[in-house]
């Protein structure tokens, strides 16, 4: 299996999972969670990479920011009552 293979199976397994928490509101728009969900990936990748403190750091951060991409709601932008997602935007 490819590294893109192996990357699109984690992306499903881990949409399930997200999938059987309950839903919160979405308050990301579309192009916005594509972007946390590439860059969480990227953090992710690079922290586990790392194999030190502060790669698991990175790689815990890599983590929040794609799951914000995976499930389109920012708890930070919910305390500022930001939201970026259009009405009917996107949702799972």
């Amino acid at each position: 299996m490819n590294m893109s293979a192996t990357a699109e199976k984690a992306r499903h397994e881990v949409e399930h999972l997200v999938s059987l928490l309950p839903a919160p509101k979405k308050n990301v728009g579309k192009q916005e969670r594509n972007v946390s969900l590439a860059t969480g990936a990227l953090l992710a990748g690079l922290g586990l990479k790392r194999g030190s403190l502060l790669g698991l750091l990175l790689a815990a951060a890599g983590g929040l920011i794609a799951y914000r991409g995976l499930t389109g709601y920012c708890g930070l932008y919910d305390k500022l009552g930001v939201n970026t997602n259009r009405e009917g935007e996107c949702c799972r």
